[in-house]
């Protein structure tokens, strides 16, 4: 479970530091993305 959560944080860390270094507004897809990821890493934290 904390591997996984672990991988998960990684994986948002590095979307939104594309997202950032790229200087992109958010697409629907990224928010979306960002959102599920998100509510899932909160969900396995309670």
């Amino acid at each position: 479970m904390d591997e996984d959560v672990a991988r998960c944080i990684k994986r948002i860390a590095l979307e939104l530091s594309h997202i950032l270094y790229d200087g992109d507004t958010l697409t629907s897809e990224q928010s979306s993305y960002i959102e599920v990821a998100r509510e899932s890493l909160e969900a396995s934290c309670h």
